[in-house]
C-alpha cells in the first residue's frame, strides 16, 4: 500500500513515469474486468486504454491509494458502456477472435480451436456476472484475493466465496482452459499495452519542442519554417495549458494555447487562443481521435490555469463538438489603388522589421483600446510570418513614431542574381521557370504555359504575368532587385497586403498609395481590420471599398472565429466596470435589482445597484438570461442582443429584455492576424 501511495502521489504531481508504473500494475486487472463486461479482448483492451487515459486526467479526484482500485473500476465500466453502445448494442455475447485461430496449421485444427473457444466462452458467459469477474481477475494474472477485493470494492471473504462458486460451476478441464486462455491474453506479457496508452501532458519547452516541430514542419507546407522563427518559439504560447499526446515516448499530437489578453470594451479578459495543432502522419487513421483527446485535455486545463474565454478560427465543425460557438466572421477589405492619394507623403518613411517594438506596441494599444476582439500587445515577439512582411513607420518632429504599416506585396522567396539577365531580356527560360516553380511549391501551382515576363524597370523590377483574360484575372508576380538577391513576390491578385497599421487615417492612406504603386498593386487589401476602427470609418467612405467575409484577398473561403466560455464567474468579474459604464450611459442608470446569467454549465448573478455591478455565485432573481455557450456571443457583441437571443433561443425573464440591450450592445468584434 505504501508503494501504491508513493506512485499515486508522484503521478498526481505530473510524473508520467510513475503513472506508467500504475498502468503496468493494474493493466491485467483492467483488461480482465473489461473482458467480463464486453466479452471481447480487443474491445476490452480499447476500453481499458481509454480508462487509463481518463484516469490520468482525473487523478486529483482520488483521495488515497485505498480508493484508487475501485475508482479505476468505475471508469473502466463507463468506458465499457461506451464501447457497448458503439459496437455491441444492448447485450454482450462472448465472441471468437480471429487472431486466435489464424495461426493454426491446418483447417481441422482451426475448427477444433473454434469449437474449444466457443465452449470456453459459453461456459464463462453462463456464469453470473459477479462470478465471471472474480474468475477473470484471479486467472488473468497473479492478483491476490485482497487486491481483487479492493478493485471490486468487496470483502476478501466475498471474493473467496464467488471464486469457490465459480470453480464449482466450471468443470476442471474448462477451468484449466480458462486459466490458459486468460494468461495467454494478459497485456502484461509485453509492453504493447502500456505503449498504447496515450499520455496527454503539458509539454516541456526544452524536452518536447523538437518533437512538436517535427509534427508541424511538414514537407512543402508554407508555414514549415515559421514555427522555429517565432510562431512557436519566443511567442506567447502557454506551455502549461497546451497539451501533447505521447505514444511510446514519441509526440504524436499537439494542441497549443496562446495566452492573450482580449479587449471587450474597456475590459481585458484572459483568453486561450488556439492556432497550433497537428497529429503524427503515422497515425492518420486515429488523427481525429488523437486531436480530440488532446484538445479536450487542454480545454480542461484552461480553467485551472485561470482563463476566462477560449477563441480560435477555422474548423468550425470540429470545435463545435468541443462546445465552441460562432463568434464573428473574418473580414477582408479591398480599396482600389486608383482611389488612394497619388501624391507621396510629405514625411519620411523608415523601414523596420515588423517584430515586437515597445514604442509601436504602445501606439497600437492606444488606438485599439476600445475595440472589442483585439488583443493587447505584446503577443508574438517575432512576426508570426517571418520574412513575409515589411514594416514602415513615420515620426513627428521630435523623432517619435506616430504611425506604422506592416504588410507586403505577396508571399516572398528569393532567386539568384544570375537570373537578372533572363528577366531583362523578357525571357522565362526553363531554368528560371524551374526555380520559380520550386519557390511556389507547397504554396501555389506552377507557372502556366502562358506566363510572360514584362520588364518594368530594367535591372530592377519585373512582372511575371501569368494567365489569360483581364488584368484582374491574371496572376502578376513581382520580381525586385534587392542588391544581393532577387526578391520574388508571389501573388494571386495584385494586392498590397496590410497586415497591421496604426496612425492618422489620412497619413496611412497616403503611405499606402505610395507603397501600392511602388509594388505595382491594383488594390490594397486590409486583413481583419476592425469594422469600428478609425481607419475602417475612413475607408467606408471610399467608392471602391469592399468588405467581405473572407481572408487572403479572396484566395481562401470565409473563416469564422469561434468562442467558448471557460469560467463564467471570472469572466464577469472582469466585465463589471465595463457593464457599469454601459449602464451609466443608459436610461437604466438608476435601476437596481439582480440578474441571473446561465450558460447551462455555470450560473452567476449580477447584483446591480444604480449602475454599480457586482458578481455573486448562485442566488435567485426574477430577471434572468438563460442559454448555452451562445451567451458568449452576447458578451463579445457578435450582433445586436435581440438577434442573438432570437437565433439561439436564449430564454429571458423579467426585465432581462431591457437589460440585455444596454449590457450587451453590438460590438462587431474582430481580432488582428498578429494576435493569434
Amino acid at each position: 500500500m505504501e508503494e501504491l501511495q508513493a506512485l499515486l502521489r508522484q503521478a498526481q504531481d505530473g510524473d508520467v513515469d510513475a503513472y506508467g508504473q500504475l498502468v503496468r500494475r493494474f493493466q491485467d486487472m483492467a483488461v480482465g474486468y473489461a473482458y467480463t463486461v464486453l466479452g471481447d479482448f480487443h474491445l476490452a483492451e480499447d476500453a481499458a486504454q481509454e480508462a487509463f487515459i481518463e484516469a490520468y486526467h482525473n487523478l486529483c479526484k482520488v483521495y488515497g491509494p485505498r480508493a484508487f482500485p475501485a475508482w479505476l473500476r468505475q471508469i473502466i465500466f463507463r468506458q465499457c458502456q461506451r464501447q457497448r453502445r458503439g459496437k455491441w448494442g444492448a447485450s454482450v455475447i462472448l465472441g471468437i477472435e480471429d487472431d486466435l485461430v489464424s495461426e493454426q496449421p491446418n483447417p481441422e485444427a482451426v475448427v477444433a480451436r473454434r469449437e474449444m473457444q466457443y465452449r470456453l466462452r459459453c461456459a464463462i458467459a453462463d456464469l453470473p456476472e459477479h462470478q465471471r469477474q472474480v474468475i477473470a481477475l484471479f486467472y488473468v494474472s497473479e492478483y491476490s484475493h485482497k487486491e481483487i477485493a479492493a478493485f471490486l470494492d468487496a470483502s476478501v471473504n466475498t471474493v473467496k466465496k464467488r471464486l469457490y462458486d465459480a470453480r464449482r460451476r466450471l468443470k476442471e478441464r474448462l477451468l484449466i482452459m480458462v486459466q490458459e486462455d486468460l494468461r495467454e491474453k494478459r497485456p502484461s506479457k509485453d509492453e504493447r499495452f502500456v505503449d498504447k496508452v496515450l499520455q496527454l501532458i503539458a509539454p516541456d519547452e526544452k524536452e518536447h519542442s523538437e518533437g512538436i516541430y517535427k509534427l508541424l514542419e511538414r514537407p512543402n507546407h508554407p508555414l514549415t519554417l515559421q514555427w522555429r522563427q517565432g510562431r512557436m518559439s519566443q511567442s506567447h504560447l502557454d506551455w502549461m495549458t497546451s497539451r501533447i499526446g505521447c505514444l511510446d515516448g514519441e509526440v504524436v499530437s499537439v494542441f497549443g494555447v496562446y495566452d492573450i489578453s482580449v479587449r471587450i470594451g474597456t475590459a481585458r479578459v484572459r483568453t486561450a487562443g488556439i492556432n497550433l495543432d497537428a497529429t503524427h502522419p503515422d497515425y492518420q487513421g486515429r488523427a481525429q481521435e488523437l486531436k480530440e483527446k488532446t484538445a479536450l485535455a487542454s480545454i480542461e486545463a484552461m480553467r485551472a490555469q485561470g482563463y476566462d474565454l477560449s477563441i480560435t478560427f477555422g474548423e468550425e465543425v470540429f470545435f463545435s463538438g468541443l462546445g465552441y460557438v460562432f463568434a464573428w466572421r473574418e473580414l477582408g477589405w479591398d480599396v482600389d489603388t486608383d482611389e488612394l492619394p497619388s501624391e507621396p507623403p510629405d514625411f519620411e518613411l523608415h523601414d523596420f522589421t515588423p517584430d515586437h517594438r515597445e514604442d509601436l506596441a504602445e501606439l497600437y494599444n492606444r488606438e485599439n483600446e476600445l475595440i472589442t476582439g483585439t488583443a493587447v500587445k505584446p503577443t508574438y515577439w517575432h512576426n508570426k510570418h517571418p520574412s513575409q512582411f515589411q514594416g514602415w513607420f513615420w515620426t513627428n518632429s521630435k523623432g517619435k513614431p506616430v504611425g506604422y504599416i506592416s504588410g507586403g506585396a505577396g508571399i516572398k522567396f528569393h532567386l539568384d542574381l544570375d537570373y537578372q539577365v533572363d528577366l531583362d531580356r523578357g525571357e522565362i527560360t526553363d531554368a528560371l521557370r524551374h526555380q520559380i516553380n520550386e519557390g511556389f511549391k507547397g504554396i501555389r501551382g506552377p507557372l502556366s504555359p502562358y506566363a510572360v515576363c514584362a520588364v518594368q524597370v530594367e535591372g530592377n523590377r519585373w512582372l511575371i504575368v501569368d494567365g489569360k483574360g483581364t488584368q484582374r484575372k491574371q496572376r502578376r508576380h513581382l520580381v525586385v532587385n534587392a542588391g544581393d538577391k532577387l526578391n520574388v513576390y508571389l501573388r494571386e491578385r495584385s494586392l498590397f497586403w496590410v497586415d497591421e497599421s496604426v496612425g492618422d487615417p489620412e497619413q496611412r492612406i497616403q503611405v499606402l498609395g505610395k507603397l501600392a504603386r511602388q509594388f505595382y498593386c491594383d488594390a490594397v487589401y486590409f486583413d481583419r481590420l476592425p469594422y469600428k476602427s478609425v481607419l475602417g470609418k475612413r475607408l467606408r467612405q471610399m467608392h471602391s471599398c469592399q468588405i467581405q467575409p473572407d481572408s487572403w484577398g479572396g484566395l481562401r473561403g470565409s473563416r469564422a472565429y469561434v468562442i467558448r466560455i471557460i469560467n463564467l464567474r471570472s469572466l464577469f468579474e472582469k466585465l463589471t466596470n465595463e457593464l457599469s459604464r454601459r449602464l451609466r450611459k443608459s436610461p437604466l442608470a438608476e435601476w437596481s435589482g439582480n440578474l441571473i446569467i446561465s450558460s447551462g454549465e455555470e450560473e452567476i448573478m449580477l447584483v446591480i445597484d444604480r449602475s454599480d455591478v457586482k458578481v455573486k455565485s448562485g442566488g435567485t432573481a426574477e430577471n434572468s438570461i438563460r442559454g448555452g455557450q451562445e451567451i458568449a456571443q452576447l458578451i463579445v457583441g457578435t450582433e445586436t442582443a435581440d438577434e442573438i437571443v432570437e437565433m439561439n433561443q436564449i430564454r429571458l425573464s423579467g426585465k432581462a429584455q431591457q437589460l440585455i440591450e444596454v449590457l450587451f450592445p453590438a460590438q462587431y468584434p474582430q481580432m488582428e492576424n498578429q494576435a493569434l
